[in-house]
């Protein structure tokens, strides 16, 4: 699953998922070779767009 990361300094990231986080869990996700970005999931929102 696709999601977004967004209220990073660096604006957005997208990243692909095996497993959808729940709130309150901590999500670490590194986008480089020592780049990373660590936090709490405050909400999860679905959007399913069938018409890919």
């Amino acid at each position: 699953m696709r999601v977004e990361i967004e209220g990073v300094p660096q604006g957005a990231i997208e990243v692909e998922l095996q497993l959808l986080p729940r709130i309150g869990e901590t999500i670490k996700v590194m986008y480089g070779a020592d780049a990373e970005v660590k936090g709490e999931v405050t909400e999860v929102e679905h959007y399913i767009n069938q018409h890919k």
